[in-house]
């Protein structure tokens, strides 16, 4: 996938109670940081579609005007919307 289009989605999204997460760019991959030590390379299954290989994982980013807005994050059995931060 085009390394624009995989920036787009990098940046820091709040998961709730001050708490955030980071999705970086790293050599043409997404990788989702829970923390500074809790990595998860994202593969793409869409142009906005991820998925974890390392555990059950799947992001489903949502675009309004182009801009993304967050994503869907399911994980084992839960699903929550996480926002991108402003």
């Amino acid at each position: 996938m085009a390394a624009a289009i995989l920036d787009k989605y990098s940046g820091k999204y709040d998961i709730g109670n001050g708490n955030k997460i980071e999705i970086k760019n790293e050599d043409g991959n997404l990788a989702l940081y829970f923390s500074p030590g809790n990595k998860f390379s994202l593969y793409a299954a869409g142009e906005t579609e991820f998925y974890s290989n390392s555990e059950f994982l799947n992001l489903y980013f949502k675009l309004v005007n182009g801009k993304i807005e967050g994503f869907q994050l399911e994980r084992y059995g839960n699903s929550q919307f996480i926002f991108k931060s402003k």
